[in-house]
């Protein structure tokens, strides 16, 4: 092979070289970061959780379960702690915006909100609202709300129809995006 021959198949290998180094390490970084991150998404869940003092297990009723049924399942082995929970549907409108909204009671010691902004309600004429819905809405704390039922009269199983929001929250029962419902 002629000297000019061996500096072309030289340049060729040290490229060729580098291109293998790159990919490789392409290749690890993807790796270490898809493991880091699985391993971050884990830990943030998990303490998320467990500051929510997430529910492991629901029990539902529509004939609503009484202090006795609480106490029952509170006496299963294995249960540490039962807390009852309302929850009736409605919807809210803001503007040409109208979407169904779940209306839950608060808890004191599971599924506790994770307040964003402003306090939990304190009186009956307050409520405390998720804070994609607020943004969606366009709504801030202190803003007044009315909830209504499908014919847009007073929900059948709410003392009060109109609330004031005193506090944007997160709640652990709606962490996970999904998909949105039906707007109208």
């Amino acid at each position: 092979m002629k000297r000019t021959q061996w500096k072309d198949a030289l340049r060729k290998q040290k490229i060729s070289f580098l291109s293998i180094v790159v990919i490789a390490a392409l290749g690890v970084t993807i790796f270490l970061g898809i493991d880091f991150s699985a391993d971050a998404i884990r830990k943030n869940g998990t303490a998320f959780y467990a500051d929510a003092q997430f529910r492991d297990a629901e029990v539902a009723s529509t004939l609503l379960l009484s202090e006795k049924d609480l106490k029952e399942i509170r006496s299963l082995d294995g249960v540490t702690d039962v807390e009852g929970v309302y929850l009736t549907a409605g919807k809210v409108r803001s503007n040409e915006l109208r979407t169904d909204v779940n209306v839950i009671s608060l808890t004191e010691r599971i599924n506790l909100p994770v307040v964003q902004e402003g306090r939990l309600p304190e009186r009956n004429s307050e409520c405390a609202v998720e804070q994609r819905l607020m943004a969606k809405m366009g709504w801030t704390v202190g803003d007044v709300i009315t909830i209504t039922n499908a014919a847009d009269g007073k929900p059948e199983y709410l003392q009060n129809a109109t609330f004031t929001i005193s506090a944007s929250i997160t709640h652990p029962d709606h962490i996970c995006r999904t998909r949105s419902t039906r707007e109208r």
